[in-house]
């Protein structure tokens, strides 16, 4: 009885495999590259009225003033995820001291993320205050910072300096 030898293997599989990668690959970066879904911007809401005093006793209802996402780096540019964050406040406004913590919900839509920040924890004194603070945009005064290129769904790249705006509604 006589067996036959072993095939050896054909470069064609091989090639198969590769552009079957390829085209994975391509399809992964098309993919990557496609544009973002919009998500609707948050709901109206009004603020506490808790908040409103507090706001009026810190002396920051309506005003804007500097914030930053992450204060030790010197980075322009940092990236944030969707929901739960906190921004430090940079420079004084009102009772406010500089490095004050502002805690709060980051929604992340396709062009720009729009910040609602609750609390506020006062720099050395630990003191916390309810408020209603919204994150800004620095230099075209608008609601919401603008995203860069890069980012997800739930990520995005923006300017590490920005404004925040104690308001008595949060806008649609």
């Amino acid at each position: 009885m006589m067996t036959k030898p072993p095939v050896p293997p054909s470069p064609k599989p091989a090639r198969v495999l590769k552009a079957a990668t390829i085209a994975t690959c391509m399809a992964g970066m098309a993919c990557a590259s496609a544009p973002l879904v919009d998500r609707p911007t948050p709901p109206a809401e009004d603020c506490p009225l808790d908040a409103q005093a507090a706001m009026q006793k810190l002396d920051i209802e309506g005003m804007q003033w500097a914030a930053k996402f992450d204060p030790t780096v010197r980075s322009r540019l940092v990236t944030v995820r969707e929901g739960r964050a906190a921004v430090y406040t940079h420079g004084i406004e009102g009772h406010v001291r500089h490095g004050s913590l502002l805690t709060g919900t980051l929604y992340v839509g396709s062009k720009r993320v729009y910040g609602r920040f609750t609390q506020l924890r006062q720099e050395k004194t630990g003191e916390t205050f309810p408020v209603c603070v919204e994150l800004w945009f620095l230099n075209d005064r608008t609601r919401g910072v603008p995203r860069s290129e890069g980012g997800d769904e739930n990520t995005a790249i923006v300017p590490n300096l920005m404004s925040v705006k104690g308001v008595w509604r949060y806008d649609e």
